[in-house]
């Protein structure tokens, strides 16, 4: 695009018009822009870094750099975010390597970044003795994100002069390590200068907690994630205003009997250790498997439960009725694998206790494999209408997506086809004419105590059939609803972190 230019400082097109242009041009849309005159060069700018720097090779840096102190006063002011991924490897040479020091240090006293990720951490930091100490020193950051953090992360998270409210801390492992072996891996030690700030931390093979865990009373948001199943009455000491926990893949390394007998040493160690020193009074919600929270014992109401079974060899009817006894939840979406379980008179017994008399919403996904093929979908659905949703006295809200995308093809076989070359199977025959209003109208019938008042289905990645997604709404209902659980959740956990 051309712009003509009055005496060569001043555009004909009217300002707003180029503002306007310039809010949707790309990057170098813009940096041409900035070139035509100068009542350009600093709105020009002030586009190209709103969204933040990334920095990807060494050749971001020392371009980067120069651009930076064309106008370092202002230009620093812009920047708010700032996004450093060197590769796989993450090192880069010493003098690129003290470039971004520099680049660091021209940010620091500007006083206006808030925001940094940083990949790969420990090889970058190895690069230049004094790149911890510069990031060390960007005192105004709110959003940490880093990933590979070793010994070298440690100091530079230990010596942080910022205090955080979001903290996103993934450690360094080794092929032949545990997180458990590293006892300096441990964020409520590192993050002691964001102690009464964060709000939300989200960490990655940490070790466990040292001693007497650092208090942080503003934490409401914790995400642990591939690590040693955590002893959860540390976690209750360490933050006592938690409201949201997601866990996944903290259920240890071992399968079967022992590993079984495991998760019951640890469920009743974490429960003694409640009942003496207290838990919390409730949770708003726990993300994460069925076995992590049957490990965890936590012993307090969860309104909001979003389960899996995907860290067990099969879903265990017996740990999933333990835990909604302890969480005795309102919200409830379960995701299992294969129709299993729904033959299972254990699983289905479930939903006639007394600890889901208060369930208001459940979202049931199914997802489909190869050893369904065969299956009866009508007998399945006699079992989600009689034995799962016609004993729940509360339900309002009932959501059941099934996925197919696993039933044409056998992962595990040596003579794996062409899922175009494979006959339906009985099961994708039934989904394919299965009448889903239908089912939903059944469901709304089903309930005995009549409150169902909605129900949602969604069938994916069927072969030969659209996806559908409808939403069937009972004929008695006369007032508007409320949303679904996931959209009022959606709700809750950004209101926590504002």
């Amino acid at each position: 695009m051309s712009i003509e230019v009055a005496h060569m400082d001043r555009p004909h097109l009217n300002y707003d018009v180029l503002l306007l242009v310039m809010s949707f041009s790309d990057k170098q849309t813009l940096s041409c822009l900035m070139r035509t005159c100068k009542e350009l060069y600093r709105p020009a700018t002030r586009y190209l870094l709103e969204g933040g720097a990334d920095i990807e090779s060494e050749e971001h840096i020392v371009s980067f750099l120069p651009f930076l102190r064309a106008d370092a006063p202002y230009r620093a002011s812009l920047l708010r975010q700032l996004r450093i991924d060197l590769g796989y490897y993450g090192d880069v040479s010493s003098d690129a390597a003290s470039l971004l020091e520099e680049l660091l240090l021209c940010l620091a006293p500007a006083g206006y970044l808030t925001d940094l990720i940083l990949w790969n951490s420990e090889p970058l930091l190895r690069s230049h003795p004094d790149l911890s100490t510069a990031i060390a020193q960007l005192s105004t950051l709110r959003y940490l994100e880093v990933y590979g953090v070793g010994q070298l992360g440690c100091r530079m998270l230990s010596e942080l002069q910022a205090t955080l409210a979001i903290a996103h801390i993934s450690f360094e492992i080794g092929p032949d390590e545990l997180p458990f072996m590293h006892s300096t891996y441990d964020p409520t030690v590192l993050l002691r200068h964001s102690q009464h700030t964060l709000i939300y931390l989200i960490t990655s093979y940490s070790g466990r907690l040292a001693g007497i865990p650092t208090v942080y009373p503003s934490i409401t948001n914790l995400s642990l994630n591939y690590m040693e199943m955590p002893d959860i009455s540390q976690y209750v000491q360490a933050f006592p205003q938690l409201q949201f926990l997601t866990m996944y893949e903290c259920n240890g390394w071992e399968f079967g009997d022992h590993a079984r007998e495991g998760y019951q040493t640890q469920r009743e160690r974490n429960q003694q250790m409640q009942r003496r020193l207290g838990s919390w009074p409730k949770l708003e919600l726990y993300e994460g498997s069925i076995v992590g929270l049957y490990h965890l014992g936590i012993t307090c109401p969860i309104s909001t439960l979003i389960l899996d079974d995907q860290e067990c060899m099969s879903l265990e009817p017996a740990m999933l009725i333990e835990v909604l006894e302890d969480a005795h939840p309102r919200y409830l979406k379960l995701d299992i694998t294969g129709t299993s379980p729904l033959l299972d008179p254990a699983f289905v017994t479930t939903f006639t206790r007394s600890s889901l008399r208060n369930l208001s919403d459940f979202d049931l996904h199914i997802g489909l494999r190869h050893s369904d093929r065969d299956a009866d979908w009508s007998y399945i659905l006699d079992q989600i209408t009689s034995g799962i949703i016609a004993p729940l006295p509360a339900l309002t809200y009932f959501e059941l997506h099934v996925e197919c995308a696993g039933l044409a093809t056998d992962f595990g076989s040596r003579d794996c086809k062409s899922v175009g070359e494979l006959p339906l199977s009985r099961l994708e025959r039934e989904l394919a004419d299965w009448d889903a209003i239908g089912f939903a109208e059944r469901a709304c019938e089903a309930s005995e105590k009549g409150t169902l008042s909605m129900v949602s289905v969604l069938q994916s990645k069927h072969r030969v059939r659209d996806d559908i997604n409808i939403g069937f709404e009972a004929d008695w209902v006369d007032t508007p609803l409320p949303d679904p659980a996931g959209s009022d959740l959606e709700e809750r956990v950004a209101h926590s972190l504002e």
